[in-house]
């Protein structure tokens, strides 16, 4: 009998060792909170562009498994509050200390992708566009992944006539560590274009049009295109304005141009509603993305944001037809009597 009480009293012993140590073992390997930072960089490489961190008034922030199954979404809308924060990448953060049902928190020690989507304004822009409904995609933890979620924007009629916000987005693959606290960092990249045309040597009281046609194409939540199906055409269409030394200057921001898209093209327009830009003798120049390429020939797309576009009509104009045109630096003259491009 007493040989069989030191028994049990020796499994007990063993159990209670075992449960104390798996309870250390959960909390001990899980961190407390985790702290994500969202890096913009405003001298990326290669980059002459600053990232205007005012343009951000909110983000969202996926978390996925390694294997690309959606686990949680977190989402802040009052980054506005931070409008006077000194330094964005340090002292603003979203932080992740929720628990689940049992106590646990809520990332154990292990791979994950961090996925971030930030801007102003989501009217115009859906982070889980649904092919079969053409509507905001449910995101079902343990269910969703993350090759369904799809980015779009939302196009309301077939035109843009507004300034659309300036979108970023960034991704990281990385390991949750065991620590109370760790900060987790996500480089953001301007998702979008901004494209400013100064025109030079056009009529002073007549009235231009800036349009850049477009198909609604969908890319994957990591910003890489992923498809065109479905993929309606629209314009963006900004109006010229009057500045300074007679030049005329319009304005627009549309998704991201990439090297292997030919679907946006470029046109201007006068007040009678006729075709001023490309001229009759280079139609080629409507496809932007090549008409871009053409000119400013060490273009990276994956790391320009900003294009500025300057076209110089020249004095003749309408009657004569040459026009110096300067991308981001790059300057290339096209003449009636020779259509080959001319780089300086």
């Amino acid at each position: 009998m007493k040989k069989s009480i030191k028994i049990l009293i020796i499994i007990a012993f063993v159990k209670s060792c075992i449960i104390e140590d798996l309870i250390f073992e959960d909390f001990s390997d899980c961190p407390e909170i985790i702290r994500v930072h969202f890096i913009f960089d405003p001298n990326p490489a290669n980059v002459a562009e600053t990232i205007d961190i005012k343009e951000v008034d909110r983000m969202r922030l996926y978390v996925f498994s390694r294997d690309g199954i959606f686990l949680r979404e977190y989402e802040d809308t009052n980054i506005a509050d931070f409008a006077d924060i000194q330094d964005f990448n340090n002292n603003y953060f979203i932080e992740i200390k929720d628990e689940l049902p049992d106590g646990l928190p809520i990332l154990l020690p292990e791979r994950y992708k961090f996925v971030a989507w930030g801007g102003k304004d989501e009217y115009y822009y859906n982070t889980g566009y649904q092919y079969e409904t053409s509507d905001q995609l449910v995101f079902e933890p343990g269910v969703t992944t993350i090759d369904e979620v799809l980015f779009r924007l939302k196009v309301h009629g077939n035109e843009v006539t507004e300034l659309l916000p300036i979108i970023f987005n960034g991704e990281i693959d990385t390991r949750v560590q065991r620590q109370n606290v760790q900060r987790i960092n996500v480089p953001m990249m301007q998702f979008s274009n901004t494209i400013t045309v100064i025109a030079k040597g056009l009529i002073s009281d007549d009235e231009y049009r800036l349009i850049i046609t477009d198909n609604n194409c969908t890319y994957d939540i990591s910003g890489s295109f992923a498809n065109e199906r479905g993929a309606e055409m629209f314009d963006y269409i900004a109006d010229f304005e009057n500045g300074g030394n007679g030049e005329k200057t319009a304005t627009l921001n549309k998704k991201r141009l990439s090297a292997d898209r030919d679907v946006p093209e470029i046109r201007i327009f006068n007040s009678a509603n006729e075709l001023i830009f490309p001229i009759d003798e280079f139609p080629g120049d409507v496809n932007l993305v090549r008409f871009i390429e053409s000119v400013y020939h060490d273009v990276n797309f994956d790391l320009a944001r900003n294009f500025e576009i300057v076209i110089d009509f020249g004095e003749g104009y309408p009657t004569k037809t040459k026009v110096t045109i300067t991308i981001n630096g790059w300057e290339t003259v096209r003449t009636q009597e020779d259509d080959l491009e001319i780089p300086f």
